[in-house]
């Protein structure tokens, strides 16, 4: 599945995905420690993620999306809680 195939699914656009993963970012950063780690502990892995849009997903394609969508807020986490940064 191409990045624009997984963007319709999503029903967003990659400026949307981009702005929702900066907002993201910008939020986490205004938790306490024990904060994020709850958030992240209750976000899903990248392989729970990609297998939500089917076997044609990997959770590196779905990694690969996020990173292009928003270079700047993404890390190389396997925890999309954890894959914006903090």
């Amino acid at each position: 599945m191409t990045h624009d195939e997984m963007l319709t699914k999503m029903g967003v656009s990659k400026e949307e995905l981009g702005d929702l993963l900066v907002k993201y970012s910008d939020f986490k950063k205004t938790l306490k420690p024990n904060q994020q780690a709850l958030l992240e502990a209750s976000s899903p892995t990248l392989e729970d993620a990609a297998a939500s849009f089917g076997p044609a997903v990997s959770p590196s394609d779905l990694q690969s999306l996020f990173k292009e969508a928003a270079p700047a807020a993404m890390t190389n986490s396997t925890n999309v809680g954890s894959m914006v940064r903090k």
